[in-house]
């Protein structure tokens, strides 16, 4: 059975298709061509949709869905989180980005960890032992920080090329991608220690566009590092199978159930 999950982010969409035995195809767009993906879910005869978004106002985007598209249609909001996920145990509201790589990250791995997903903010989200999604820190990314320093100076440029080289720069372009590199890398590596001690954390598992940039430091760290690039994706059909394809679900390549 083949589904498609559509994770809304800040500045980009992500588009995987998915069969039972794992991801068929991924796009990253713009925007969001209602055209293509009615045309792609029939071309892959796909019986389910799950959408999550961080942006406001994409109500639109959920009704066009299910007004073109012949299949059953997931709002992964928090009204959906609320009605099925048990283990939840934060206060307040949280993104559905962040829950949805929460599951990603269950699906992947069994036991307590640190899941980072690095884009326009950075978010350290924890597991804990008994599988509890329990919360974490929201930060500027990677690329963020860059803008930030460019808006808020007279002087300071606008980092353009990114070619981190070393820990100390060499002029102003370089100390700028520096900093701005060696200040995530402490908040992530920091983040870690913190996650060992309190909650004996056993896998770190990354994912997100800057991603990259930091996964070596924090594998050389601590050994039981993942990156996934689908990590989002694998959360919001791993929800969907779950609850609207039960059967379906018990022939998917997930590594453990919730």
């Amino acid at each position: 059975m083949n589904t498609l999950t559509i994770d809304i982010g800040n500045n980009k969409i992500k588009l995987d298709y998915w069969a039972d035995e794992g991801i068929i195809t991924h796009s990253v767009e713009e925007t969001l061509s209602l055209e293509d993906v009615k045309r792609k879910v029939e071309s892959y005869d796909i019986k389910g949709i799950i959408l999550s978004s961080v942006r406001k106002n994409y109500e639109d985007i959920f009704l066009n869905l299910k007004d073109n598209c012949n299949c059953i249609i997931v709002d992964f909001d928090s009204r959906e989180i609320e009605r099925h996920s048990k283990k939840i145990r934060y206060n307040g509201m949280v993104g559905a980005d962040r829950i949805a790589a929460f599951l990603g990250a269950k699906a992947l791995k069994s036991g307590p960890k640190l899941i980072i997903d690095a884009g326009t903010a950075i978010t350290l989200d924890i597991e804990d032992k008994d599988g509890n999604y329990c919360g974490g820190n929201i930060s500027l990314g990677f690329r963020t920080r860059l803008n930030a320093l460019a808006q808020a100076t007279s002087l300071l440029p606008k980092v353009e090329k990114f070619e981190c080289s070393s820990f100390f720069g060499s002029d102003t372009l370089s100390a700028i991608q520096d900093g701005a590199r060696n200040g995530v890398t402490g908040e992530m590596l920091y983040t870690l220690d913190l996650a060992r001690q309190e909650y004996q954390i056993e896998w770190v598992v990354m994912t997100g566009g800057d991603s990259k940039r930091f996964f070596q430091s924090l594998s050389n760290k601590w050994e039981k590092s993942l990156y996934d690039d689908f990590l989002v994706g694998r959360g919001l059909n791993y929800h969907l199978r779950k609850f609207y394809f039960p059967e379906a679900f018990q022939h998917t390549n997930f590594q453990q159930s919730i």
